[in-house]
């Protein structure tokens, strides 16, 4: 699979989520609280962490703003977001045959 997945890249037909992405495959966008960016998937409704001071937008806000972010997404399930669309296609597929929406990827 590891080859598959180097060879799919080279030849540009996956590329990866540099911020990650919901598990149905939405990179969503993402929102500010204090220097700490979050992403979105209104679809599914969750969320995930995606790194502090990435951006410099946060530093044009104010805490009235991040206040406002942090009740509007506050109900949006947190979520380990996934990082790489082969692993997205693997997701889909026990999601399909398990009938479960969410689960965890361990690495040995």
């Amino acid at each position: 699979m590891h080859n598959l997945r180097n060879y799919l890249y080279r030849i540009g037909l996956i590329q990866p989520y540099y911020f990650g992405a919901c598990y149905c495959g939405n990179e969503g966008y993402y929102f500010n609280v204090n220097r700490n960016h979050w992403f979105c998937c209104e679809r599914c409704k969750t969320r995930w962490w995606a790194g502090s001071n990435l951006f410099s937008d946060w530093r044009d806000e104010n805490e009235e703003i991040w206040k406002a972010n942090i009740e509007k997404y506050k109900d949006y399930e947190e979520i380990q977001s996934v990082s790489d669309p082969f692993e997205r296609l693997w997701v889909n597929l026990i999601r399909f045959l398990t009938g479960k929406k969410y689960f965890i990827f361990t690495k040995n």
